[in-house]
């Protein structure tokens, strides 16, 4: 029965993120314009690149571990830290440098680096995978739901308010 229902919490949080993703795009095309939005995308779409390194292929065999090796959990999920850590602020580095050398508009530079510094906080999806070994997912998706909800939220009022793009890059820094 728990297996069902955490289930369920994952199911409903992929279909929450893809309905508000899909919402939430398209309300900033049209509340932003095509240009913000297009620098906005082109920025994501620079800074998605990193995400790839900086999870260094954790979550499988973080999961795996974990489940294997309970005795050793925290040992594994500090070294996962501290790599996952490692590697994003390494690729942050990395693609900074090449936006700055490569892209001359400051703004995009600046963008490019509010984001992928927050792709550093990603080092703590090691706790949900720990929830993912343990067969407890559905408690981490039920917080990302509600993470979803208050910053899709949260990017709809700033795109109403004809807020900077400075504000909903750092929305999406902070996601």
């Amino acid at each position: 029965m728990k297996y069902l229902i955490n289930s369920a919490w994952m199911l409903a949080e992929q279909v929450l993120t893809i309905i508000s993703g899909i919402f939430v795009g398209v309300y900033l095309a049209r509340c932003i314009g095509p240009e913000k939005f297009g620098i906005l995308s082109y920025v994501l779409a620079l800074v998605s690149l990193l995400t790839v390194f900086s999870r260094l292929g954790m979550e499988s065999i973080l999961v795996r571990e974990l489940a294997r090796n309970k005795e050793n959990a925290s040992s594994y999920m500090g070294t996962a830290f501290y790599l996952m850590a490692m590697g994003a602020l390494a690729s942050a580095l990395i693609m900074n440098l090449l936006v700055f050398f490569f892209e001359n508009d400051r703004n995009i530079q600046t963008y490019v680096m509010i984001v992928s510094l927050g792709v550093v906080f990603q080092s703590f999806l090691v706790i949900d995978y720990n929830f993912q070994s343990q067969i407890k997912a559905g408690f981490s998706s039920f917080s990302r739901s509600i993470s979803l909800i208050v910053s899709s939220i949260a990017k709809i009022i700033l795109a109403m308010s004809d807020a900077s793009l400075i504000y909903l890059v750092i929305a999406y820094a902070l996601d």
